[in-house]
């Protein structure tokens, strides 16, 4: 192919298993020329602080250079998603960005992100490991709102704890807060769990029964009701 040795090297680095942090600092060394590229940047890093931040047992992820999907019409990032006790039956779910794919269907231009799962490779899954539930009737117990990355880090114990005794969910983004209570009050939450700037200076966190409206102040650091 005649390549220059850089492209070489960056073609070993791409097809040799680096860290997620390795991959990250190659990026931001080699291709970030623009605002844009640098705001994906940003997103990848939320991504991956999210990932670290909640340190999830069964799941892991892992930022990829070399993948590349069979269709033509992704046009941003791709991912891929597999079981990790049972790799080698391949991936069970994938999807990616793709910016103008409605136009190819003489619809209006949208852009978007798509996902589709392999339903019989799951089902083997489930039906393998013995996972499938019980009961299907799960409450939603908590939901902690979002009001930035850096909040959601000071919370890591706090979020720790509560995962052990009950059912919790993030908020994805720092949407505005009254979209995360619709969201929270249209799924049914019990709880919210709310910790923003005002309750990071007085090192409290409040949860707020979605019920009744009571909301109750605790300690950051003990978590005794204040």
């Amino acid at each position: 192919l005649n390549l220059k040795d850089k492209y070489i090297e960056d073609l070993k680095f791409i097809f040799n298993s680096k860290s997620n942090s390795d991959i990250i600092e190659f990026i931001e060394m080699q291709y970030i020329t623009d605002e844009d590229s640098k705001r994906a940047l940003d997103q990848l890093k939320t991504i991956k602080d999210f990932f670290d931040l909640n340190n999830y047992d069964h799941i892991n992820i892992s930022f990829d250079l070399s993948l590349a999907r069979g269709l033509d019409y992704y046009t941003g990032v791709i991912f891929e998603i597999s079981s990790n006790n049972h790799k080698e039956i391949g991936s069970i779910g994938g999807g990616g960005r793709y910016k103008d794919l409605t136009k190819r269907f003489n619809a209006q231009n949208l852009s978007g992100i798509g996902i589709s799962f392999g339903l019989e490779r799951i089902f083997y899954i489930l039906e393998n490991d013995s996972l499938f539930p019980d009961s299907l009737d799960q409450q939603n117990e908590i939901l902690v709102l979002n009001f930035g990355i850096e909040y959601i880090k000071k919370l890591d114990h706090v979020i720790k704890y509560y995962r052990k005794i009950d059912n919790l969910t993030i908020y994805p983004d720092k949407s505005k807060i009254s979209k995360q209570f619709s969201y929270a009050d249209h799924n049914k939450f019990r709880s919210v769990l709310i910790f923003g700037k005002n309750e990071d200076d007085k090192n409290i966190f409040k949860i707020k029964n979605m019920e009744c409206g009571i909301e109750k102040i605790f300690n950051i650091k003990n978590f005794k009701e204040v």
